[in-house]
C-alpha cells in the first residue's frame, strides 16, 4: 500500500494529533495542574470550529462547481464543465487549507496554553525559609505553577482547612527577604497570604497548595527544621 502524503492525512487525524501533543506537553511540565479548562475548550472547540469551517467550504466547492452563483454574489455564471485536473487541484488545494488551519489554530492555543501569568518565576525567586535559613525553588515546573497560583487571576486558590496550632511551618520569601506567606501543615500543602496579592487572597484564609509544589516543598526542607505555627504567625496576614 503506497505511503499518503502529509497533505493526504485526514485533517481532523492531524487535528487530534496536535490536541495530543498539548495534553501531553501541559501534563509534562505542570502535572494533572495544567490540564486546566481553557485546554479542554481548546480540545472540544477546536473540532467544532473546524467542522464549520469543513462543511462551509464544501459547499462553496459545490456552489463553484454547479456554476450557480447566488444572487449576492457579484459574478457571471462559470461553465459547469471543468477539466479533471482542475477538480483535483482544487480538492488539494481545499485540503491544504484545512490542514494550515488546523495548524495555525493549535499551534495558537498550544501558545497560550501553559496559563501565562501577570508575573513569571525565574530559578531563586522564591526560596522556602524557616528563621534562619532558606533553600532556593529552582525547577521550573513549580515555579510556573507557583506563578499562576499566585497571580493567574483566570482561575480561583481552592480553600482549605485551617491547620492546627503548632503544625510545622515555612516562609515563602522572594529575594528581597520579602515574605510573601507561609505554608503549613506536615505535607505543606496549605499557604496563608501575607498579602502577596490583595483581593486574590482573603486575610486569615488558608488555600490548598498545587499538589506538585508541596511535593517540591517537603523535598527542600528535608533538614531543614520547620518553625511552628503560634497566633502570631497567623495575625500577620493580610
Amino acid at each position: 500500500m503506497p505511503r499518503r502524503k502529509l497533505n493526504q492525512l485526514p485533517w481532523w487525524l492531524m487535528l487530534v494529533a496536535l490536541i495530543a501533543v498539548g495534553f501531553i506537553y501541559s501534563f509534562h511540565e505542570f502535572g494533572w495542574e495544567g490540564i486546566g479548562p481553557e485546554l479542554v475548550g481548546v480540545a472540544i472547540g477546536v473540532p467544532l470550529v473546524l467542522s464549520v469551517f469543513d462543511a462551509a467550504s464544501a459547499h462553496f466547492l459545490r456552489t463553484c462547481r454547479s456554476g450557480v452563483i447566488p444572487e449576492h454574489w457579484p459574478s457571471r455564471a462559470h461553465s459547469t464543465s471543468k477539466p479533471r485536473e482542475l477538480q483535483r487541484l482544487e480538492r488539494r488545494i481545499l485540503r491544504m487549507v484545512k490542514v494550515a488551519f488546523a495548524a495555525l489554530v493549535a499551534a495558537a492555543a498550544l501558545v497560550a496554553l501553559p496559563a501565562a501569568s501577570a508575573k513569571d518565576f525565574k530559578p531563586g525567586d522564591i526560596r522556602i525559609c524557616n528563621a534562619d535559613h532558606c533553600r532556593a525553588v529552582v525547577n521550573r515546573r513549580v515555579l510556573a505553577l507557583l506563578a499562576a497560583f499566585y497571580y493567574d487571576d483566570r482561575s480561583a486558590p481552592v480553600r482549605a482547612s485551617r491547620p492546627r496550632l503548632g503544625q510545622p511551618y515555612y516562609k515563602l520569601r522572594y529575594p528581597n527577604g520579602y515574605v510573601t506567606g507561609i505554608v503549613a501543615t506536615g505535607r505543606l500543602d496549605r499557604f496563608l497570604s501575607y498579602g502577596v496579592f490583595l483581593g486574590r487572597f482573603a486575610r486569615y484564609r488558608w488555600y490548598k497548595i498545587p499538589t506538585v509544589a508541596s511535593q517540591e516543598f517537603r523535598r527542600l526542607t528535608v533538614g531543614l527544621r520547620p518553625l511552628r505555627l503560634t497566633r502570631k504567625a497567623i495575625a500577620k496576614s493580610h
